[in-house]
């Protein structure tokens, strides 16, 4: 495995085109101003109906034979067409949130007692109950209480994702049954028995609320693949399986994917761990992100989660370990791997040092490229997975040096430098370069500077949804959430550890 502390970034800073300014500052001031913003959409789309009324009848018939092609009705297919263009406005203009207002019930407790709500200043926390000898169905009821207590904002983001947006890349489960039965095989079975009871509370807590909408384990299934969208698709998957060839859609270059910033450095009192997560939120992801709260024996792990994920994507242990996953451009060439999210699960889970989560990833394939930054108090470390010489395994590392950090955006990362810069990377890179380049951060402490380089323009952004500061020496995690622009709003301090599971 090679390994460099550099960086590959000069300090010349990269001008932006003229139309990524223009589109940057309408980004803004349409989430500063929903209302005005929307008014300028139905206006321009007016003023240049002639065009655009055209161009959307040919996208929404091409829609329209994708959805059926990929195994929705006629009807289906034209409600998901209709969702489509309607979520359009809550990409461009997601609504915002205030931390201060609860989206979560506090004190709600699941059926079966393994799981509790509360919230600890303005964050909200799902607490697990930790597993016993004597529960032998312990995954399965803890799993069973995550859908019952998170079933309202699990439909709302099913919804907004897969029925509206991802149904493009994400077909229906019945379009991809050997993919379907092939997850079921490879990820970790105490998992999938998590997944069947999340389905089965959820159902259970639309039935009591009088709603038509359910879920089954292969849509939760398929929902756990979103991490991995921008290098591998469902579809894709299957043909794999059934050795057929890979084609990729066109209209698959417009979709929108996640995008996100860490930052690492160092000084006298150990890894400062920054990292902006990126996502599409469509209004509803920061709205109803929760911090789940695991325990295993004696280590505790605390994640920023989303309800119907099980993954993880960023999450911290009591043992003063860190870790972070940002998507990388690439295709997956075989489908022997775990998805993204549920390896960084088990990573977690498993380890507590650098050097394990390195023979841990020679261990357990993925399903693709990404990068994963992982911290002590002490060592940080990149692993850019599948992307080095002949997709060997990379990894950047912190060095001893003051003001020398580690950024990874979402460029693919090797020994001739970076390529493949998806979402506005390399201009995210070089304005963190010049910033660290500048007298103001060099007179600054090492947790401002890094919160300082996550809140500048293009790294902090629309899909910007949490912007978290992680101090594993101190087992201290500090985040703000939104439906966008997170990098500059006020964080909220959480610990790992708790005072206890009790009702």
């Amino acid at each position: 495995m090679e390994s460099t502390s550099s960086n590959f970034i000069s300090n010349e800073h990269v001008m932006p085109k003229y139309k990524d300014v223009v589109a940057e500052k309408f980004y803004r001031f349409a989430f500063d101003h929903p209302k005005q913003a929307k008014i300028c959409i139905i206006a321009t789309a007016i003023l240049f109906s002639p065009i655009v009324a055209p161009t959307l009848a040919i996208a929404s018939l091409s829609c329209w034979v994708i959805g059926v092609s990929s195994g929705y009705s006629l009807s289906e297919s034209a409600k998901k067409v209709a969702s489509l263009f309607l979520v359009i406005f809550d990409f461009l203009v997601p609504a915002k949130f205030d931390m201060k207002q609860k989206s979560f019930v506090d004190g709600d407790v699941g059926p079966n007692k393994m799981a509790k709500i509360s919230y600890e200043g303005d964050l909200p926390v799902l607490t697990l109950e930790k597993k016993h000898d004597s529960q032998e169905d312990y995954h399965y009821n803890v799993g069973y209480d995550q859908g019952f207590l998170l079933a309202g904002p699990m439909q709302k983001l099913l919804h907004k994702w897969l029925d509206s947006l991802l149904w493009l890349v994400i077909p229906a489960p019945k379009k991809v049954p050997e993919l379907i039965e092939h997850l079921k095989k490879k990820i970790p079975e105490e998992y999938i028995k998590e997944l069947e009871g999340m389905a089965a509370g959820f159902n259970k807590k639309m039935e009591e609320s009088h709603s038509s909408c359910r879920v089954t384990l292969d849509k939760l299934l398929l929902l756990q693949l979103v991490p991995d969208v921008l290098h591998s698709r469902a579809g894709n998957l299957e043909k794999l399986l059934k050795k057929e060839p890979v084609r990729s859609r066109f209209v698959e270059t417009f979709l929108p994917g996640p995008a996100c910033t860490t930052v690492l450095e160092k000084d006298e009192e150990g890894v400062v761990f920054g990292r902006n997560m990126d996502w599409p939120t469509l209004g509803v992801a920061g709205t109803y992100s929760i911090m789940i709260r695991r325990k295993y024996g004696d280590k505790t792990i605390l994640e920023i989660g989303t309800p119907g994920l099980v993954g993880t994507v960023t999450g911290m242990t009591s043992k003063g370990f860190a870790l972070s996953m940002n998507v990388a451009e690439g295709k997956t060439q075989n489908i022997d791997g775990l998805p993204t999210s549920i390896f960084n699960r088990r990573c977690i889970e498993k380890c507590s040092t650098v050097g394990e989560v390195e023979d841990f990833i020679k261990g357990n394939p993925t399903l693709g490229p990404f990068h994963l930054t992982v911290a002590t108090k002490d060592e940080g470390r990149v692993f850019d997975l599948y992307q080095g010489q002949d997709n060997a395994l990379y990894s950047r590392s912190l060095s001893d040096k003051k003001s020398e950090p580690v950024v990874t955006t979402n460029c693919r990362y090797n020994e001739t430098g970076m390529s493949k810069h998806h979402a506005h990377s390399k201009q995210r890179e070089y304005n963190i370069a010049a910033f660290y380049s500048s007298k103001e951060a060099q007179e600054m402490q090492a947790s401002e500077r890094v919160q300082k380089a996550l809140a500048l323009p293009v790294v902090n952004n629309l899909e910007t949804t949490h912007h978290v500061i992680m101090l594993p020496g101190q087992n201290k995690m500090s985040l703000a959430i939104n439906n966008g622009y997170a990098g500059r709003d006020e964080r909220h301090e959480i610990s790992v550890e708790s005072e206890g599971f009790s009702y």
